[in-house]
């Protein structure tokens, strides 16, 4: 390997199709049909009622359970990733940045809260808002993993996870 290669050395999954990478690779290859009716959201004005949706619990750490569906599914990623990579949550440091990619994040939820509760979106905190923002699981990421490099989001259609790799390649290679 060249001095100034960047390499993937670690790989986190959670998606409809398993919780770690070895369950979702068997999953993808079974040919398994993984859309099912959309859960936890109004159907009745949507073209589309099935997703390729994560159903039901997922196994996450209780304490865990303050942050948003979003940054739970992050962190469960995000902690596969170190693992797989070797790395230990306590050898990060000033010198980790964390580039992170989404479709929606909070906005199903923020959607059905503005639904459900007859609520305006100007009578809701500025605090909350922001728990239903991507740049919260950002946030949170950073917390738990004890990260205090540089740190983006990135939120664009289904493309964001290969422009994510796209930026964090270019921090890394810049320095």
């Amino acid at each position: 390997m060249k001095k100034d290669s960047v390499v993937i050395t670690g790989v986190g999954v959670v998606s409809s199709a398993g919780f770690q990478l070895e369950e979702f690779f068997q999953t993808l290859c079974s040919g398994k049909d993984m859309f099912h009716e959309i859960q936890g959201y109004h159907l009745d004005k949507l073209r589309t009622k099935k997703a390729a949706q994560i159903q039901g619990e997922f196994p996450v750490e209780e304490k865990w359970g303050v942050y948003s569906r979003s940054a739970q599914l992050a962190l469960m990623a995000a902690k596969q990733a170190l693992t797989s990579a070797r790395i230990d949550k306590e050898e990060l440091g000033t010198d980790m940045g964390l580039s992170i990619a989404t479709m929606t994040s909070g906005v199903p939820q923020f959607e059905n809260i503005l639904i459900e509760g007859d609520i305006k979106c100007e009578e809701l905190s500025d605090d909350f808002k922001k728990q239903l923002s991507s740049y919260d699981v950002v946030r949170v990421l950073a917390s738990e993993l004890g990260v205090h490099g540089i740190r983006s989001n990135m939120e664009i259609v289904c493309s964001s996870g290969t422009a994510f790799v796209g930026r964090a390649y270019n921090w890394i290679k810049r320095g």
